[in-house]
């Protein structure tokens, strides 16, 4: 059973994730920086999924919206 994740961030810091992952993408091209490239998939999958895992393992949410059980 797939398992969605939990959105814990708020829309505000999935906007500068995704703006910020797309500079260090940008920045992991040329040349080649393998650990950038790391680090801009990271920053997508927050912006998109609106999941941080770092969040999820401290309990914390900056999201207004109420979990559904």
């Amino acid at each position: 059973m797939i398992r969605k994740p939990i959105v814990n961030v708020s829309e505000t810091e999935r906007y500068a994730a995704g703006l910020l992952g797309a500079a260090v993408l940008a920045s992991a091209l040329r040349p080649p920086r393998p650990w950038r490239l790391f680090w801009a998939a990271c920053l997508f999958y927050r912006a998109f999924t609106g999941n941080c895992k770092g969040y999820e393992m401290l309990g914390m949410s900056t999201c207004k919206l109420e979990r559904k059980p």
